[in-house]
């Protein structure tokens, strides 16, 4: 699967200052349909970091 994610994690530093970038496994798109546990996982651990 092609992501975006390489391009979106050169480009997010210009609006946010805390910036961390995650690639999912098997994902393009649509990520929460895609890989809604690993997500919820990921997100979950960025928050409490």
């Amino acid at each position: 699967m092609s992501t975006s994610g390489i391009v979106m994690e050169s480009m997010m530093p210009e609006v946010a200052a805390n910036v961390q970038s995650v690639l999912l496994p098997r994902t393009a798109h649509w990520i929460p349909e895609e890989q809604p546990t690993t997500l919820r996982a990921t997100i979950t651990e960025f928050l409490r970091a």
